[in-house]
């Protein structure tokens, strides 16, 4: 891969990889880990073609138990893309963590005005 990135927008995360060279790939699969140790898969992606940007977003990750409203603050996540050829082998790519900060929690103005009672 030339590269990959992860990137918070709002309440999903955006991940985004280049790949030069795709002989031979069946598939990629994007991985998400809470603990930087257990990934799961979150999305499949299909090769386009050698030099293809391919994005994937996995929405709402950033917010606590499905409430849209509230987010987890300093929680970390872990991405890697899962390379899987036509022969059915494996390779992963880098790394690429985000933690969840609190600039980036989206308010409404009803959770604004609660912030003034």
């Amino acid at each position: 891969m030339e590269y990959f990135t992860t990137k918070a927008e709002g309440t999903s995360v955006s991940i985004e990889w280049l790949c030069t060279t795709e002989k031979s790939v069946a598939r990629f699969e994007v991985e998400r880990s809470t603990d930087g140790q257990t990934y799961r898969s979150v999305g499949v992606v299909e090769p386009r073609g050698a030099y293809q940007v391919y994005r994937f977003t996995d929405p709402d990750v950033l917010l606590k138990g499905g409430d849209t409203q509230q987010k987890v603050a300093g929680r970390s996540y872990s991405y890697r893309i899962k390379v899987v050829g036509s022969d059915n082998t494996i390779s992963y790519s880098s790394v690429s963590s985000i933690v969840q900060n609190v600039s980036s929690v989206r308010r409404t103005w009803g959770m604004i005005k609660e912030m003034f009672k």
